[in-house]
């Protein structure tokens, strides 16, 4: 009897001692890699009851002595875990497998280092660790070999990727409450607001307010109303998507076809607003909308809601440092409701000053009259520019400037350039027209020069300011191939592009070309990076360097490693591009 009674009071304080001795970290989280294929790495915590891993702690990066890319990482919904201070994290338990997209450009040793910090339940937390995985590859570039080695000699690792321009900083956004982050995308969305990319906007908008008769000051606000909050909506949409699947749906929507339908539907609007023909819905459902809503205005809002919805997917192309900001927090966080909610206030900012203008425009608006048919036809001649603008992007430049100018010539008709005027009013507007036709006449002559600048259409295009040595690519494999046959000690310069980027047609034309800038990319290897199409090849282009959208720049050392510190994105000026390239 004393015997067992020994015996079990041995084996109680060795399960208490045992209790009460915190598990090693390697079983508390046993951490293996495997090669899921030549451009992954699978990374796999197996992670042991009354443990949890954060999420926010977890870190993949290369050592600058590994000339590879890490592309874009989709980490696994967390749950969350809430501390007695009420502080809300996002953890992991049980199993974690993670695909990590990554690109090798040669055959060699890639070293990759993961990060990680785990706590037990009970309440002991490790302190922050770090492995590293040795990768051999041979020539082909598939993953011959991973072998768990300590720290290498180079410690010094490759920080997360940054722009030179602003973006929000997705630590601040992480650990703030809700409503500081909505209100955060609220400010970077009035922003936005003040950027070219909102002036397409306005046309619409103001048409769609000058079309209406006996419009009040109140009627003209909840019509404008309705057009910013189904921009924001919209906004919320392209949140929820971006933050489920990573995808660009704005990006999606700038294919040819698309465009060129578009193009068409503002032809057609601009056309209704010229007179020839009237835009209604049908009269059965007319009267359904009116009887519903009691009031005759109805198929005006629903004109607003639905052109507020397809100007964030149309007409805004634009990718400023905030927007990318926010589309990269969205993606990384991978929540669907804090998606909507960020992008549904960004939305808001964007449409507040368009809120006010239309508001303004019932206001001060004079009675209707006859007046009104002029103003109709201003805003169709608006809606016309919309449409040449859209339709540029993917059209040639000799059928672009054709366009140009005969919107001039039929501008200059419609003013009486060729009439005889008589009133000093009916004088001004002939001058006008005969100014525009003018204009039309020397666009054309321009385009038989092969100039593509509407304003300046008799400035030759000059070809000394050249950029040496451009290559276009267009898939992932093409710029391997490229990025191998080019010597070690020459730099390069990805400039990712599209032909419906308005943005990059003005950086090619007024930047790239500059003299300056062509004397500082002599020693560069310039790789132009075409998405026109955005296809599967696109796709993976954009993974591989985490691009969100164009204009964007990347820059490679020597050894064609990526230099995270050294990316520009959106409105790239001459001078921030001189910075970048002589330091």
């Amino acid at each position: 009897m004393n015997k067992w009674f020994l015996y079990a009071l041995f084996l109680s304080h060795t399960l208490i001692a045992y209790a009460f001795t915190p598990m090693d970290t390697d079983t508390a989280f046993k951490l293996t890699a495997k090669a899921q294929n030549p451009n992954s790495l699978m990374l796999r915590w197996a992670i042991k009851p009354g443990f949890f891993l954060y999420r926010d702690r977890i870190h993949i990066k290369l050592v600058p002595s590994s000339s590879g890319h890490i592309g874009p990482i989709t980490l696994p919904k967390a749950q969350q875990k809430t501390t007695a201070e009420g502080t809300i994290y996002q953890v992991y338990y049980q199993n974690l497998t993670i695909l990590v997209p990554v690109l090798h450009t040669h055959a060699g040793r890639y070293v990759y280092e993961v990060s990680y910090q785990g706590c037990a339940k009970n309440g002991f937390c490790y302190p922050p660790q770090t492995k590293y995985f040795d990768l051999k590859v041979d020539k082909t570039l598939d993953i011959t070999q991973i072998s768990k080695v300590k720290a290498p000699a180079d410690k010094t690792i490759v920080s997360e990727p940054n722009t030179v321009n602003s973006t929000p900083n997705r630590s601040f956004f992480n650990h703030q409450p809700l409503l500081i982050t909505f209100l955060s995308f609220f400010g970077m969305g009035l922003l936005l607001a003040f950027t070219p990319c909102v002036l397409p906007m306005v046309p619409v908008l103001s048409g769609m307010i000058v079309g209406q008769t006996h419009l009040s000051t109140r009627q003209a606000f909840w019509l404008s109303l309705s057009y910013v909050m189904s921009m924001a909506c919209m906004y919320a949409v392209i949140g929820a998507v971006v933050a489920k699947a990573g995808h660009n749906l704005q990006i999606i929507m700038q294919s040819p076809w698309v465009i060129g339908l578009f193009s068409l539907l503002f032809v057609v609007l601009a056309l209704s607003m010229f007179g020839l023909f009237e835009l209604r819905l049908p009269a059965s459902l007319q009267n359904k909308l009116s009887y519903l809503a009691r009031t005759k205005n109805r198929p005006a809002f629903m004109q607003a809601i639905i052109m507020g919805a397809l100007s964030i997917l149309i007409l805004s192309p634009c990718v400023t440092p905030p927007l990318i900001g926010a589309l990269s927090y969205i993606a990384q966080d991978g929540q669907i409701t804090t998606g909507m909610g960020s992008l549904f206030f960004l939305g808001l900012g964007l449409g507040f000053p368009l809120l006010i203008i239309g508001t303004s425009l019932g206001h001060l608006l004079p009675k209707a009259g006859h007046w009104m048919s002029h103003i109709k036809a201003f805003f169709g001649v608006l809606l016309l520019i919309v449409a040449i603008q859209l339709a540029a992007r993917v059209m040639p430049y000799g059928l672009t400037m054709w366009l140009w100018s005969s919107l001039f010539i039929m501008l200059s008709v419609f003013l009486g350039a060729f009439q005889k005027a008589v009133h000093p009013f009916t004088k001004i507007r002939q001058g006008v027209g005969l100014i525009c036709a003018l204009q039309g006449t020397l666009i054309l002559v321009g385009n038989a020069l092969g100039t593509h600048d509407v304003w300046h259409p008799l400035q030759l295009n000059q070809p000394v300011n050249s950029i040496p040595s451009v290559t276009t690519i267009t898939s992932l494999k093409a710029l391997k191939a490229q990025l191998a046959a080019l010597p070690n000690n020459k730099p390069v310069l990805l400039d990712f592009y599209a032909d419906w980027c308005t943005s990059c047609h003005f950086i090619e034309k007024q930047v790239l070309a500059s003299p300056a800038v062509v004397k500082a990319l002599q020693h560069y290897k310039v790789l132009k990076i075409d998405i026109t199409a955005y296809s599967k090849e696109s796709r993976e282009l954009m993974q591989a360097y985490e691009i969100i959208a164009p204009p964007t720049f990347v820059f490679l050392s020597s050894n064609h490693v990526r230099q995270p510190n050294k990316r520009l994105v959106g409105d790239i000026t001459q001078a921030t591009l001189l910075r970048q390239l002589n330091t």
